[in-house]
């Protein structure tokens, strides 16, 4: 209970503009600089109205990928004394808010992709422990969220799932996954975990920690930067991907995420996108080289879960969206997932490109028009969906709407 209390509080702050409204003492700290090696300048303190501040405060840069492992054993941090972190750039947030709102579909299917891919991951049977039937569609993703607070072991997770779960696998798909990924061009390295993070996992007995809070931050912030050069059909200005990725920088402290392990905290744009990257090729790929049957399972209750909820859509298949985001997101040619789709899948798979490339590079109404029918033919429980990605995201109403939304 205390742990939702806490994502309560966490929802207060995503739902007042910019935060929260800043007094003019706030205002003169946001700027304060206390800092042990490198400077987050860019992200934070450069574009901000408080230049002629003395002695600025700025975060500590994410640590690097490669060190990450040690926040298995960190918990977030709780008691905060305030929800809105010293070095918040009011101006960058607000632009991030704005953009979300320009591009809520888009950026709500990226949510969407990013957890299917941490759903992959080595440890995501967590995510389905002790959750009751986990495979009944309908109780799957409440459940997850759920479960996530829960103290169900490994050892009882194992268990659980054998003598529970009854969901008949799309074992063509898997295979056909697997070929298409071994005869990628994806480096052998990316292909497996590293030790400490294998032996993080089997060690580790805190389940919200910091290494898993900073993998959900980067379920939410990175997937834009991650198929730019594929998928990018915002075309956003610099300004503008500086404002989301500032917008997910504060919500990560707001979650209880130290500086060091909050994923969204580098010097410049460049070594942002070059840390998603990293952060992708060694956490999120490996887990698709070695997926468990748990988390076969987690995904496919994704797929099909989306699936259903679009009835408007109904050629978007598990099938064709795991083939769209094998090629989309990361980056493999998929000719034996493609072989299993029917024909009218087929031409709806590449019918994506041209489409594509008019939400790109055609004028904002054209997005505009796309996220208004997107909103108008898909199912009701996915509107609401979005609306509540869109809200947590932008919203300028109060806290009380947001509770009100989520039965909270």
């Amino acid at each position: 209970m205390h742990c939702f209390n806490s994502y309560k509080k966490i929802l207060f702050l995503l739902c007042v503009t910019c935060v929260v409204v800043v007094s003019n003492r706030e205002s003169r700290q946001i700027c304060t600089r206390s800092r042990k090696n490198q400077v987050c300048s860019k992200i934070t303190a450069e574009k901000s109205d408080c230049k002629n501040v003395k002695n600025h405060a700025l975060p500590h840069c994410a640590m690097p990928v490669e060190e990450l492992f040690q926040g298995f054993y960190l918990r977030g941090l709780v008691d905060l004394p305030s929800f809105t972190p010293p070095w918040l750039n009011e101006t960058l947030y607000s632009v991030g808010q704005k953009w979300a709102r320009e591009n809520y579909f888009f950026l709500t299917f990226c949510h969407f992709v990013g957890a299917l891919l941490v759903a992959c991951g080595a440890d995501a049977g967590k995510v389905i422990l002790g959750t009751g039937k986990s495979h009944v569609l309908e109780k799957a993703l409440p459940s997850s969220v759920d479960v996530q607070y829960g103290n169900s072991s490994a050892e009882q997770g194992a268990d659980w799932i054998k003598e529970n779960l009854d969901w008949p696998l799309d074992e063509a798909m898997w295979d056909a996954v697997l070929m298409d990924l071994i005869a990628s061009n994806i480096p052998e390295q990316y292909r497996r975990y590293s030790e400490n993070i294998l032996e993080s996992i089997k060690t580790s007995k805190i389940t919200l920690n910091q290494y898993h809070m900073g993998t959900t931050q980067h379920l939410f912030v990175a997937i834009p930067f991650i198929v730019r050069d594929r998928v990018d059909i915002t075309n956003p200005a610099e300004e503008q991907i500086l404002g989301w990725n500032h917008l997910w920088a504060v919500l990560g402290y707001a979650m209880g995420i130290e500086d060091e392990f909050n994923v969204a905290l580098h010097p410049s744009l460049e070594e942002t996108h070059a840390y998603y990257t990293e952060y992708f090729n060694k956490i999120i790929l490996p887990g698709l080289f070695n997926i468990e049957t748990d988390s076969k399972i987690l995904v496919e209750v994704l797929l099909k879960t989306l699936h259903q909820l679009t009835p408007s859509f109904n050629v978007f298949s598990p099938r064709l969206l795991m083939a769209v985001i094998l090629e989309d997101v990361i980056g493999i040619e998929t000719p034996n997932v493609q072989s299993l789709l029917t024909n009218v899948e087929k031409l709806s798979f590449h019918v994506r490109t041209p489409l594509k490339g008019l939400m790109k590079y055609g004028p904002q109404f054209v997005t505009d028009k796309v996220n208004s029918w997107v909103k108008e033919n898909a199912d009701r429980k996915l509107s609401l969906f979005i609306d509540i990605i869109t809200i947590i995201i932008t919203s300028e109403r109060t806290s009380i709407l947001m509770f009100a939304v989520l039965g909270l």
